[in-house]
């Protein structure tokens, strides 16, 4: 008897009230995480019933995503996302959903697309809210600009063409804050036709981008790229935080297509370099 009511003590007293301490705060954060959509959710299971991948991709940023003359959507984005498709649920699972900066983050967000190859920087603030894989591909940020410009990044007169949520405009910006000396002044422009169309009108004296998108399309006769570099892209596959069964299954497809040979085929066919981690 004795024993059972010091047990009976113990549950009531002071480690009682410590287990049930522990047990609530426990429960509160399991219904946080609910609550806040940070608890791990399979979605694997749905995606193989439905038979569909759909994979964000760039469609106008050559080489990376773009039509050829046949009106075909090529490219090296273009055809990684269906080479990880077809490893993720098989040949003809893949739907390729054209994105851009300034829509890539919410067709992610509201699943309009599963996973993103649409050159998205790993960087710390994405990975806080995404899976990414290692990276597939890295970028300088630099200027393309008329071949008689020389640029001061000195000046309050230098204007420098920017495309607003890209991956550029955010490494400029960091290069600016990081460099309290520069006044260069940045405006923001639709895209990158309207941006050459700036520089030739003189409207702008810069067009800010990553070296691959600007020597491959847009640097025409007459127009130069000049430094400084201004940051490195790392691009990575990307892919919803919660979703670590898809991030399982893009992690193993993605290493098949480097073992195999076929992630060397891509650069190679595209004349890029791989990353040099």
């Amino acid at each position: 008897d004795y024993s059972l009511n010091s047990i009976k003590s113990l549950i009531i007293g002071p480690v009682g009230l410590i287990l049930a301490a522990v047990l609530l705060v426990a429960v509160g954060v399991f219904v946080m995480q609910r609550l806040s959509g940070s608890a791990p959710v399979n979605v694997m299971g749905g995606l193989r019933q439905k038979g569909v991948l759909t994979i964000g991709v760039p469609d106008e940023l050559a080489p990376l995503g773009y039509y050829d003359v046949d009106n075909k959507l090529v490219g090296f984005e273009v055809e990684l996302a269906q080479q990880l498709g077809d490893r993720i649920l098989g040949e003809g699972s893949t739907v390729l959903v054209p994105v851009t900066p300034k829509t890539r983050g919410a067709y992610i967000n509201q699943s309009k697309c599963d996973i993103l190859i649409a050159s998205v920087n790993k960087n710390e603030a994405n990975m806080k809210s995404f899976n990414m894989s290692e990276v597939y591909l890295q970028d300088d940020v630099l200027f393309l600009c008329m071949s008689n410009a020389d640029i001061d990044l000195n000046s309050r007169n230098t204007v420098i063409g920017v495309i607003s949520g890209s991956n550029s405009k955010a490494a400029l910006e960091a290069y600016i804050a990081g460099n309290s000396e520069l006044k260069a002044r940045l405006v923001n422009v639709p895209s990158h036709p309207e941006a050459i169309e700036a520089l030739e009108k003189m409207e702008i004296d810069f067009y800010c981008n990553d070296r691959t998108t600007l020597s491959d399309k847009w640097l025409r006769e007459g127009m130069k790229l000049t430094g400084p570099i201004v940051g490195t892209q790392n691009y990575a596959i990307t892919c919803r935080l919660r979703e670590k069964d898809l991030f399982a299954e893009i992690e193993r497809a993605y290493n098949e297509i480097k073992t195999d040979g076929t992630l060397k085929e891509l650069y190679n066919k595209y004349n890029l370099t791989p990353p040099k981690n």
